[in-house]
């Protein structure tokens, strides 16, 4: 049986390859959402605090996000300056993704990973007031919304919901 192999520029495979770890990652932390539900037997019914303790655990794993550091009104317009406030997917993912710090980077001071490269585009919106000094960042995924102050450097977040998750993403996130 003859295999065709078609050879694509590196850089657009390694795009190709940075996109599929980020969505198998993703939905690696959907499947574990899952097993954590599923894992009762069928019989039973699960409660929904149990469920909520499940939902609770993976946004706040999601979510859990600040900025680079104390930023300007400028940078604070800007989703590459706002982190994961977690360890990379690539430390902990079941499939290895491209590497955070760039080559020659300090590995110690770049290794959290920012919210512009998350897998789909578009789940993260970024909001200012007329004066930008609140800068509202909202999760689609879940309608989380995180507040940040940019001359004080203070941020909180704040979670408004039943517990479930946005099931129209795909159609909001449309160019």
């Amino acid at each position: 049986m003859n295999h065709i192999r078609t050879r694509y520029p590196r850089s657009q495979s390694r795009r190709w390859c940075s996109t599929i770890s980020s969505f198998l990652s993703l939905m690696a932390l959907c499947h574990i959402y899952e097993l954590y539900i599923c894992a009762l037997p069928s019989q039973a019914e699960i409660k929904e605090e149990d469920r909520l303790s499940a939902f609770v655990k993976l946004m706040d794993y999601e979510t859990a996000i600040g900025p680079r550091i104390r930023i300007s009104k400028f940078d604070a317009l800007k989703l590459e300056s706002y982190l994961h406030y977690r360890l990379p997917d690539s430390d902990i993912g079941f499939v290895p993704t491209t590497l955070i710090c760039p080559p020659g980077g300090d590995r110690p001071l770049q290794f959290m990973e920012p919210i512009s490269k998350d897998y789909p585009p578009g789940t993260w919106t970024l909001q200012a007031d007329s004066l930008q000094e609140v800068i509202t960042i909202q999760f689609v995924v879940a309608r989380i919304q995180v507040l940040l102050h940019s001359e004080t450097g203070e941020y909180n977040s704040l979670y408004m919901g039943y517990g479930e998750r946005n099931d129209d993403l795909p159609f909001m996130i449309l160019d």
